[in-house]
C-alpha cells in the first residue's frame, strides 16, 4: 500500500514516516504542501492519504475537498492528521468522506490500528472488481 503524507511540518513528516516504517509500510512519501500532494497524485498511484489540516497555502480541507470533486480521486482514502480538534472541523472533515481524524500526537498503535483496516478494504475492493468474462 502506498501511502502520500502531507504535512508542512518537518517535525511532524518526520514522525509520521518513521511510524509508517516500523508498521511495515515501506512505500510512503512526504510532502510538505497541499500543492505538492495534488502533483503527486498525477504522477502516482496512492492507496491512502494522510493529511494535516493546517497548510501553508491550500488547506487540508480545501485540498480533501478538491480530490473528492475529482472521479479518479473521488474515493481515495484520507486520514487526517492534525491539531485542528474543533467539533466544526471534524464534522466538515467527516462529511467530505474520510476515513479518520487522529489528533496529533499520534501513537504508533493508533496508526496501526486503522492502517490495517484501511489495507484490508482497499485489498479487498482491488478484488471484487467485476469480471468481464475474459478469463
Amino acid at each position: 500500500m502506498k501511502i502520500l503524507v502531507i504535512d508542512d511540518s518537518n517535525s511532524a513528516r518526520y514522525v509520521l514516516m518513521k511510524t509508517l516504517r516500523e508498521l511495515g509500510y515501506k512505500e510512503a512519501i512526504a510532502v510538505e504542501s497541499a500543492e505538492d500532494g495534488l502533483e503527486r497524485l498525477k504522477t502516482e498511484r496512492i492507496d491512502l492519504i494522510l493529511l494535516d489540516w493546517n497548510l501553508n497555502g491550500m488547506s487540508g480541507l480545501d485540498f480533501l475537498r478538491q480530490i473528492r470533486s475529482d472521479s479518479k480521486t473521488k474515493s481515495l482514502p484520507v486520514i487526517m492528521v492534525t491539531t485542528v480538534n474543533e467539533r466544526n472541523h471534524v464534522m466538515q472533515a467527516l462529511k467530505l468522506n474520510i476515513q479518520g481524524y487522529f489528533f496529533k500526537p499520534v501513537t504508533k498503535e493508533m496508526m496501526e490500528s486503522k492502517l490495517r483496516e484501511i489495507e484490508t478494504r482497499v485489498i479487498t475492493s482491488s478484488r471484487s472488481v467485476p469480471s468481464n468474462g475474459a478469463e
